[in-house]
């Protein structure tokens, strides 16, 4: 008698990839009988796992041109099970509000929460909006703006906001996964990691949580039918609390966080500190639902988390990269530096920041009390730098420009309050890209000012931006801090 096992290996593949939606309906046919077996483990070559994956996930192959490196055939069959697994976790999960055991709990879940991440980090890339050498229009490309005029010509030839063109559904299969978890509700339970008794929790699961919240932010983590105004939701006030105690605490930028939102572990090695920066996406959303909830709901899309918006095709800057196999960097732009941004400013009046680090249980001294300011950027680079532990393929770059500051006038260019600025950006430890950026008193590199440090979110040269903290440039005990967000606009 013919059974199932008797059709060729390409009818029996489909019958596997069909099931991709479940892993454990895959293992649950292997355990069958040894064809499916041999079928789904065995085989010599990464075929049947490839084609599974590449059913529900974007190929990361197709991020080759943002950071150079070979995808490893060997991990088809890992990855989409990590990242599937994660899925029915998180769906799986039933949490209140008062659920006490949630941190012990969700301790568990700090690989399936990184496996999400990676659905924004590895998605498929976005085709650059504009190219460094501006093909479509060289008037108005990243490199004529940020070098051309002034900083109040950028200004004017850039809107607000980059807007997506499409929709999740037809940019990504990663997004479209992603989007899934979020309209199911299933990213609520983030909201708990910024609120103790939670926060108490391990260290890897908090930042892990905190990362995908610093890259979801409250629309797609606040309770269903609140997204345009999430703050509504009881645990986005909870949570907007205790990210403005964090955020404004006065104590948190030491030397030892290189005076920004990292964690420093053994031999000087820094990454994310993802619950720093989850904090202030936080208190950076609730300014800009104040501004316009458009904006808001611009900067929230879910499309913008996708990477390489604003990296050069390296097929146009073909002239700037060096070859591989030297020792010298490979001198492009591969986070996106150059060009104009709009940067998101928040900040406590000093008197209140300075009455509510005497007396952090009380948090009516600033439930009302942050400002914000929205001012323009313009960068350009002037040099790559090789550091001896990084990796050639992501040189720090060094760069340069304007920024608007406070007494920042749009309708008068002759009154613009314009102050330069200088930094680096460059590659921490765990992948995550730092931003590093003084600015000085006025338009002349005599006299630093402000220092901020930031981290983009989402994929690299994402339309997501960055999100970072500020504080004085020479960092004395009494310096005011405050937080910032950042997004590219030509």
């Amino acid at each position: 008698m013919t059974s199932i096992v008797d059709l060729p290996s390409e009818i029996l593949e489909a019958i596997i990839v069909n099931l991709s939606g479940s892993p454990l309906s895959i293992a649950a046919l292997s355990k069958t009988c040894r064809r499916f077996l041999s079928l789904i483990y065995e085989t010599p070559d990464h075929h049947l796992w490839r084609t599974v994956f590449l059913s529900r996930y974007d190929d990361p192959r197709l991020s080759d041109r943002l950071n150079l490196h070979s995808f490893d055939k060997s991990l088809w069959r890992n990855e989409y099970t990590s990242r599937a697994w994660a899925a029915e976790q998180l769906q799986a999960t039933d949490i209140s509000e008062t659920d006490k055991s949630l941190g012990l709990r969700l301790e568990r879940f700090s690989s399936a929460l990184d496996a999400i991440s990676r659905l924004c980090t590895s998605a498929n890339p976005q085709s650059p909006i504009l190219t460094r050498d501006g093909t479509s229009d060289s008037s108005s490309s990243s490199h004529a703006l940020a070098h051309d005029k002034t900083i109040y010509h950028a200004y004017r030839n850039t809107s607000r906001i980059v807007r997506l063109a499409d929709t999740v559904e037809t940019l990504s299969l990663n997004l479209q996964q992603l989007k899934s978890l979020t309209d199911g509700g299933c990213f609520h339970l983030l909201l708990h990691w910024l609120c103790p008794p939670y926060r108490q929790t391990a260290e890897d699961a908090t930042q892990s949580a905190c990362k995908l919240l610093a890259f979801l932010g409250t629309r797609h983590t606040s309770a269903s039918g609140l997204e345009e105004n999430p703050f509504k939701d009881p645990l986005c006030k909870a949570a907007l609390k205790y990210a403005r105690r964090r955020a404004y605490d006065m104590d948190y930028p030491v030397k030892a966080r290189k005076y920004g939102p990292f964690v420093r572990h053994r031999r000087q090695r820094f990454t994310a500190d993802w619950i720093q920066l989850a904090a202030i996406r936080l208190l950076c959303e609730e300014a800009a639902l104040e501004e316009h909830s458009t904006l808001f709901l611009d900067l929230t899309e879910l499309g913008r988390l996708r990477p390489g918006a604003w990296v050069p095709d390296l097929r146009d800057t073909h002239h700037e990269v060096a070859n591989i196999n030297e020792s010298h960097a490979m001198e492009r732009d591969w986070a996106g530096v150059e060009g104009v941004w709009r940067r998101l400013v928040v900040w406590l009046g000093y008197d209140n920041l300075i009455n509510f680090n005497a007396d952090m249980k009380n948090d009516d001294i600033i439930e009302d009390a942050q400002v914000y300011l929205i001012v323009p950027l313009r960068l350009r680079i002037v040099s790559y730098k090789d550091e001896p532990d990084g990796s050639p393929l992501f040189p720090t770059i060094q760069c340069e420009g304007e920024m608007g500051g406070q007494g920042w006038d749009t309708s008068d260019e002759e009154q613009a309050d314009v102050h330069h600025v200088e930094g680096s950006v460059s590659m921490l430890a765990d992948g995550s890209v730092r931003w590093s950026l003084t600015s000085y008193m006025d338009y002349t590199n005599e006299e630093k000012q402000w220092a901020t440090e930031g981290v983009q979110i989402g994929g690299i040269g994402s339309m997501a931006g960055i999100l970072g903290t500020w504080t004085g440039a020479y960092h004395e005990p009494d310096d005011p801090i405050g937080g910032w967000w950042q997004w590219k606009v030509g």
